[in-house]
């Protein structure tokens, strides 16, 4: 057997595989704050081992946001081996939010919905409303009970959501590979061959009870109070896979020997910075440009990837940061034409010719960094349609900024009281870049392989990062900046020691 039987992309009947045993565990420990497992020293651990995750309303008015489902619950998680970090993932469902938009609609529609309480299955509201409201607008489809109303008024339907009785609230879970998507892709990790103790340690988001606050969870309109949402803690487990496989001697060998195994995968690195409102008034018609300059330390480290979101806050609690999503989002950062731009220095070299500011180049390029086609509607990504350039506000009957009632792009149905178009516009601008440079097969071909050095070696220079946006009357917020950076990173396995080469 070769020692590549560790790697994930292998056929089944290639790596051999004998058996597969289940187990049941609690966590040793659990509360609001934290959780954590410790898994057994047996066999390997599957990437599909599963966390269900219960949880309850503090009201009928609680509902998860649409853009992450269950994922909101999971501030950040670690992967440890004998208290050394193998991997980590932090602003999980910012990020989990950001991956399934590239699931296709149907694993969103008939997997996301049903495992994760996710609704971002998208589809057209044929319905013409009034001579001023043009039909084919999009709305978020299965999963949302409409009424004949006009606009329709849409609930978040049964049995895919939670409620606040645990003996009916819905039983949603996410796995292993949810958590950490760019370890999981390449690698399993062989307990049978580690002594130490091996822990996954999930830190929960908050339960404060603001709008502002809240993690978890989003509120019904109409309601004053925000109630949050809490863990079944005595229902939370882990349902682990072991693999087994008929010879495991090369493995074994190689841990074993002076050199011991190497593990190369990707780790994630998220930064997240705030960027404070401008302050001064800013006239109707006129705007301002905002110069964002962050640096990012990667010296000696190997990037792949680097993703982008912006949400804007607010210091008042009672305002949501967005009714239907929470904090799960990523809000376009103007309204004016090319408006919004980023630039990235890598080794003191600009990555682009000149900054990036056109919303369908900055669309082609979170694809190529994803490596998979982003499935939202235009309206949902770009103003267009939506909104328009509010410094031409109202000129030769365009649509003016925040006039929803002739929204082009999103519905004005409803979900849990709340409009589609004020929520969802723009919503899901996440920026990215790729730095993953693709491999030579023995055919000649080029593909995107998980290989040392397959991403941009950073030198002494931090990575430079520019964003600009043209902030106009009504977008002048405060925002939270997140930026996941995806890197290569390399541990090894001797003697049956856990030892981290590269961090």
């Amino acid at each position: 057997m070769s020692n590549n039987l560790l790697k994930i992309n292998q056929s089944v009947e290639g790596q051999n595989l004998n058996r597969i045993e289940t187990e049941i565990i609690r966590p040793i420990q659990i509360d609001e704050n934290q959780c954590t497992f410790i898994f057994r020293n047996k066999g390997m651990l599957d990437k599909s081992t599963t966390i269900s995750c219960p949880v309850i309303g503090g009201s009928t008015h609680s509902f998860l946001p649409l853009s992450t489902g269950i994922m909101s619950f999971v501030k950040s998680a670690y992967l440890r081996i004998g208290g050394v970090e193998l991997a980590s993932s932090d602003e999980v469902g910012g990020y989990y939010a950001m991956r399934s938009l590239f699931k296709t609609q149907e694993v969103r529609s008939e997997l996301e919905r049903c495992r994760k309480g996710i609704y971002s299955q998208f589809t057209n509201a044929s319905k013409k409303r009034s001579a001023t409201i043009p039909s084919g607008q999009s709305r978020i489809g299965k999963g949302i009970s409409y009424n004949s109303a006009g606009p329709n008024a849409g609930t978040v339907s049964a049995p895919y959501r939670i409620t606040n009785d645990k003996g009916t609230t819905a039983r949603f879970y996410f796995t292993l590979e949810d958590l950490f998507p760019h370890l999981f892709s390449a690698l399993q990790l062989p307990l049978q061959f580690i002594r130490d103790e091996v822990s996954l340690v999930i830190n929960w988001s908050s339960n404060t009870l603001t709008r502002q606050g809240n993690e978890r969870v989003c509120t019904t309109s109409g309601q004053a109070a925000v109630t949050g949402a809490t863990l079944v803690k005595d229902e939370v487990e882990c349902l682990v896979d072991y693999l087994f496989y008929n010879d495991v001697s090369a493995v074994a060998k190689q841990i074993m020997s002076e050199q011991g195994q190497i593990l190369q995968y990707a780790d994630l690195i998220t930064n997240v910075v705030s960027i404070s409102e401008l302050g001064g008034a800013i006239g109707a018609g006129t705007s301002q440009r905002q110069t964002t300059n962050i640096n990012l330390g990667f010296t000696n480290r190997v990037i792949r990837a680097m993703y982008f979101s912006r949400v804007p806050t607010s210091t008042t609690p009672t305002d949501d940061r967005n009714a239907l999503l929470n904090k799960y989002f990523s809000e376009v950062g103007s309204v004016v034409d090319k408006g919004e731009d980023f630039q990235i220095k890598i080794n003191d070299q600009p990555l682009f010719q000149s900054p990036v500011n056109m919303d369908g180049h900055k669309y082609n390029l979170l694809e190529e960094a994803m490596g998979l086609p982003l499935g939202v509607p235009n309206a949902g990504y770009s103003h267009y349609g939506g909104w328009v350039d509010e410094l031409n506000a109202g000129v030769g009957g365009l649509v003016k900024f925040a006039d929803f009632t002739n929204n082009k792009g999103f519905s004005q149905d409803t979900i849990q009281g709340f409009a589609q178009s004020t929520s969802l516009t723009g919503a899901y601008h996440y920026m990215g870049c790729n730095l993953h440079k693709p491999s030579l097969l023995s055919d000649g071909s080029l593909v995107r392989a998980d290989v040392p050095g397959a991403g941009m070696l950073c030198g002494d220079s931090p990575v430079q990062i520019v964003y600009n946006r043209e902030v106009t009357n009504g977008l002048d917020n405060n925002a939270q900046f997140t930026i996941w950076t995806v890197v290569e990173k390399q541990s090894r396995l001797k003697m049956g020691q856990f030892i981290t080469t590269q961090v």
